[in-house]
């Protein structure tokens, strides 16, 4: 995705997080030269400033999860599909090299669970669960995961975005959740 595509789905991902609204790349570029993001060297030559101290962003820490024997942590794993190196040998290579294992590499949403909750839950492997946080639900079929924690649930966001970013109110990696059978 570039270009106006490129812009377009930046900016509308700025705004869904509250950011400003831009008509084009022109006023973001504008934005980034008043801020001091980008100098201009004595020859004319545009330069993005290097890290200057503070933090120029504010940081969205994971807040700490208090899990209950309800309860889980579901981690979202997001794979940005890039169209430079999209069908060719890296990508391929690039992805099996992050999840290595059966099923690999990745071509769809999966949501991972341990063995062992999948036993305390009744759940086989396939089977629909119900996920839900204080944000949101969805359900999902369930693949089994060995060496996933107990308590933890491990999503791989593929290109069903919008279903994982609903379950929570502000960017996030760690999200309580609740699972229950369908």
């Amino acid at each position: 995705m570039g270009g106006a595509d490129g812009f377009l789905f930046l900016r509308d991902l700025l705004v869904r997080l509250g950011g400003t609204s831009y008509r084009n790349s022109s006023e973001v570029t504008k934005k980034l030269r008043e801020s001091g993001i980008i100098s201009t060297d004595p020859d004319g030559t545009e330069r993005l400033n290097g890290h200057q101290g503070a933090p120029r962003f504010r940081s969205l820490a994971a807040k700490p999860v208090t899990p209950s024997s309800d309860s889980f942590t579901l981690i979202l794993r997001d794979i940005f599909r890039n169209h430079h190196i999209a069908d060719k040998e890296a990508f391929s290579k690039g992805i099996a090299r992050v999840y290595e294992g059966t099923g690999y590499p990745i071509s769809e949403d999966k949501l991972f669970m341990s063995p062992e909750d999948a036993e305390k839950l009744d759940v086989k492997a396939g089977a629909t669960v119900l996920v839900t946080s204080k944000a949101g639900s969805m359900e999902k079929g369930v693949a089994l995961k060995q060496g996933l924690k107990s308590g933890v649930l491990e999503y791989v966001v593929f290109r069903e975005r919008e279903t994982a970013l609903s379950l929570s109110e502000e960017p996030a990696k760690a999200i309580s959740v609740t699972v229950r059978k369908v």
